[in-house]
């Protein structure tokens, strides 16, 4: 990779990081489609969800007094039986699919998270849920926003939001890596994506904390969500366009 490429997946990842501390989740959904018109997809995949961990994990830790453990254990548990069909369909499709596949998937969630959709906080529904979010974090490794819409339907306040959302994203993240690694892709592209992003995570999340109690989350959420919108838009026009 060029350095003006490094460059830039650091500047992707500061601003998913940025996404990730301020409203909780948009990490993957931000930085794997900017990362994805830099390199091919599966690297892109693997390379953001390597960098992801360190974040959830940290913030799970130093946060976990806040850290609601049952819609954890049901999310992450459900995740991880869904991640062999994700790995699946990352090892078998080709790299324009694949790059079209993570375009439809932020289109569409970004809609429903603009819709604010609401569902049932039923435990089999939150067991849905996590089977999901566990398929698209190992085919897209973005798995957010059938995890947001689900802990949103638990009426969780802001800062229990956060941290119950960051321990289910380092728990599947973690296992995520996992199954990359058994299945071959964890190779010298997606570690140098991994390597290039982790200055923009540390100043993407310092920065991101610090304003986490003082602006508007639906305000900077519309923003996130706009933003999303063209990535999406740009990624799914390079895959249509070869």
């Amino acid at each position: 990779m060029t350095p003006g490429a490094l460059t830039a997946v650091a500047v992707a990842v500061a601003v998913g990081a940025f996404a990730q501390a301020t409203t909780g989740f948009g990490f993957a959904l931000v930085a794997i489609p900017l990362v994805a018109l830099l390199v091919d997809p599966v690297p892109a995949v693997v390379g953001v969800s390597l960098v992801s961990v360190p974040l959830t994990v940290g913030v799970a830790v130093r946060e976990r007094e806040h850290v609601d453990g049952r819609p954890v254990a049901v999310l992450a548990g459900a995740s991880a039986l869904g991640m062999p069909l994700g790995l699946v369909v990352l090892t078998q499709v080709g790299d324009r699919v694949l790059t079209a596949i993570i375009a439809v998937a932020v289109l569409a969630f970004t809609a429903l998270l603009a819709l604010g959709l609401h569902w049932s906080a039923a435990v089999r529904v939150q067991a849905l849920a996590g089977l999901v979010a566990g398929t698209l974090s190992t085919a897209t490794g973005m798995n957010g926003p059938p995890l947001v819409i689900t802990l949103q339907a638990l009426g969780l306040d802001p800062r229990t939001f956060r941290a119950t959302i960051s321990a289910v994203f380092a728990c599947s993240g973690t296992l995520s890596i996992v199954g990359f690694a058994l299945a071959g892709q964890v190779d010298r592209t997606a570690l140098t994506v991994a390597a290039a992003g982790l200055p923009g995570l540390a100043c993407g999340w310092l920065l991101g904390d610090r304003v986490f109690a003082r602006l508007e989350a639906e305000r900077f959420g519309r923003v996130v969500l706009a933003g999303l919108t063209v990535t999406a838009l740009v990624a799914l026009a390079r895959a249509v366009s070869g």
